[in-house]
């Protein structure tokens, strides 16, 4: 895999550079890796260490692409974010909260735990586990018609697994 350079990077961040990297002044190593190929669009697999900046990896180039042609049309949802445990769902939430904010976009929670969510105007972005995105596949499955990436988190966890497989049946639903 190739490594972009951080100031051809930056220039193509228009939107996400500044909520998602400016405080750190700078790409990671995987950031270089992953950002490209998700600009363009390619299904890819992003690994690497603990707090390496993986989920901004993510996140934000496709958040640059929603945003690319103009305003985004709100109360559709566009990109929907798989985790394994509802601790991680909060975390991420947490974490990706005032970004999203900064950029105009709206962010939701689904869990066991949580309220529901609005289906005639769903976030942009929803963060869930594969249960709920089966509760809700099952219950409003039209929306889930403008998606337009799903984002897996800890993938290892469920390799091998009744959850794999239950993530795998998900996603050919969907």
């Amino acid at each position: 895999m190739t490594t972009s350079s951080p100031i051809t990077l930056k220039d193509q961040l228009v939107h996400t550079w500044s909520p998602f990297f400016s405080r750190f002044g700078n790409f990671t190593p995987i950031q270089l890796q992953a950002i490209p190929p998700i600009l363009q669009g390619k299904d890819t697999l992003v690994i690497a260490a603990t707090a390496s900046g993986k989920t901004e990896a993510v996140v934000a180039p496709l958040l640059e692409r929603l945003l690319q042609p103009g305003p985004l049309e709100q109360g559709r949802l566009r990109l929907l974010y798989i985790s394994p445990t509802r601790a991680l769902v909060r975390d991420l939430v947490e974490r990706l909260q005032i970004p999203l904010e900064t950029l105009g976009i709206s962010l939701a929670l689904k869990t066991g735990d949580s309220g529901p969510i609005a289906a005639a105007n769903p976030a942009t972005l929803l963060i869930t586990t594969p249960e709920s995105t089966d509760s809700l596949l099952t219950r409003i499955p039209r929306l889930f018609i403008p998606l337009q990436a799903i984002i897996l988190d800890e993938i290892h966890l469920f390799d091998n697994t009744r959850r794999g497989d239950h993530l795998r049946c998900l996603l050919n639903r969907i």
